[in-house]
């Protein structure tokens, strides 16, 4: 009986044993499960490094593509090339501290995602603006009247200086930059740019002097009775010049003024209308009231659409001065787009105004040349004094080299408006900086 007690006590001590040893198990266990979740809540991060290495390597390469572009723009100052690559370096930045923290891990990768995006969505930008500048025509016309035109897409001239032995109208100049310099602007009555020829309506000399920030637009008649250079000096209309080509209105004008032109720009009708709706409209201040193919415009200013525009430079009947006032509202149209294009406001625009402008502007300026032109307006942001001037004559009938015996209307120069126009755009060619300083001192004292 005894041993029978003292062997059901040993059962039951071994059982409480075994109980304590199972709770410590258990214990184990749950220690374990519960010191093996910290880590795992720790390291989760760890696991996604592989998604966050492609994605930081893809933002990096997305910024060295989009500086590398706007870097081969040669449009954007230095300045605001250190400013682009600062912010992208802090945007870099921004999602590597932030995924350090686990509280803003998400918040640092989607951060990531977003500046991705946008920096592909910048690229895809910035390749298409530097496309269309590509696709702008640079063309070389031969002094030498009548010989064949040679036209080069704009992308082969970039950075490549024009060879002096070839007779084309960049020989007589000096290469930009320059302080100075001057543009025929020529408006062809045509929808089609393409055509290599046609009567010139539109013929303004643009004086531009970029240390005096002036510009001098001065503007000559169609209807002028001038000497034709391909006529061996004949008289004709200066509008009629455009039929010969570019080069003929830009030495007609030339030996007219005694001045030597160094670039030209050709536009078309449908060149002004989609111009003036890219840049999303201009403001023109009309001299008078008038209406025209069903449009009105006010005495003062006037906010004009590219239709209206275009009405606007055309008509004539519905003026009292006629020709006379169309060809000053011609130059209030290009003044307002002067001033359009050098505004900050053009910014928002400038992919469409590009586009407007590669398919309908003949121009002989390098791509170099334009692309220092918009640097500087860019880097500068000059104000500029905008001054407008036309030559005046006396209306008659005569014969022309193109009319033959035929006699058409022209216009008589006035030799003293002539000769005024010319010292106006000498005074604005030659005005050197020092002169304007001294100037403003003047009128301060």
């Amino acid at each position: 009986m005894l041993t029978e007690n003292i062997e059901q006590k040993n059962i039951n001590i071994n059982e409480e044993e075994n109980d304590e040893t199972d709770k410590d198990s258990k214990q184990d266990v749950n220690n374990e499960q519960a010191a093996g979740s910290e880590p795992a809540s720790i390291s989760e991060p760890a696991k996604n490094k592989k998604p966050d290495l492609i994605l930081k390597s893809l933002q990096i390469l997305a910024t060295l593509v989009f500086v590398k572009l706007v870097l081969d723009m040669h449009i954007v100052p230095g300045k605001y090339v250190i400013f682009i690559i600062i912010l992208l370096s802090m945007l870099f930045a921004l999602p590597f501290f932030l995924q350090k923290s686990e509280k803003y891990f998400i918040a640092g990768r989607i951060c990531s995602v977003i500046t991705t995006v946008l920096l592909i969505a910048g690229i895809a930008c910035v390749f298409k603006i530097n496309k269309m500048i590509s696709e702008i025509s640079f063309v070389a016309v031969d002094q030498e009247v009548g010989s064949e035109i040679k036209e080069v897409p704009f992308s082969e001239s970039l950075q490549t200086e024009v060879k002096s032995e070839e007779k084309n109208i960049s020989d007589k100049r000096i290469l930009f930059p320059k302080d100075s310099f001057l543009v025929y602007i020529s408006g062809i009555d045509s929808y089609d740019l393409s055509l290599k020829s046609g009567r010139s309506d539109v013929n303004i000399i643009a004086a531009v002097n970029t240390k005096t920030r002036r510009i001098l637009l001065t503007s000559t008649p169609r209807d002028y009775y001038v000497k034709l250079q391909i006529a061996g000096g004949q008289m004709d209309k200066l509008t009629h010049a455009g039929i010969y080509g570019v080069e003929e209105s830009i030495q007609t004008l030339e030996k007219l003024y005694d001045i030597s032109i160094d670039y030209y720009v050709r536009v078309n009708f449908k060149m002004l209308v989609d111009l003036v709706d890219a840049m999303g409209g201009i403001t023109v201040k009309s001299e008078y009231a008038f209406d025209s193919y069903g449009f009105s415009f006010i005495k003062g200013e006037n906010q004009l659409s590219g239709d209206e525009a275009l009405v606007f430079v055309r008509e004539r009947y519905a003026l009292a001065e006629g020709d006379n006032q169309r060809i000053e509202n011609q130059m209030l149209v290009i003044k307002a787009l002067i001033v359009k294009a050098t505004s900050a406001a053009i910014l928002i625009n400038a992919g469409e105004i590009i586009k407007t402008v590669s398919k309908n502007l003949e121009t002989n300026m390098t791509p170099d040349e334009i692309a220092s032109l918009i640097k500087m307006q860019m880097s500068e942001r000059p104000s500029w004094e905008i001054e407008m001037n036309r030559v005046k004559g006396k209306g008659d009938m005569r014969t022309t080299y193109s009319g033959g015996n035929q006699e058409l209307y022209v216009m008589i120069p006035n030799q003293d408006s002539v000769n005024e126009a010319k010292e106006k755009i000498t005074d604005v060619i030659e005005e050197s900086d020092d002169v304007i300083k001294k100037k403003k001192h003047h009128v301060l004292k």
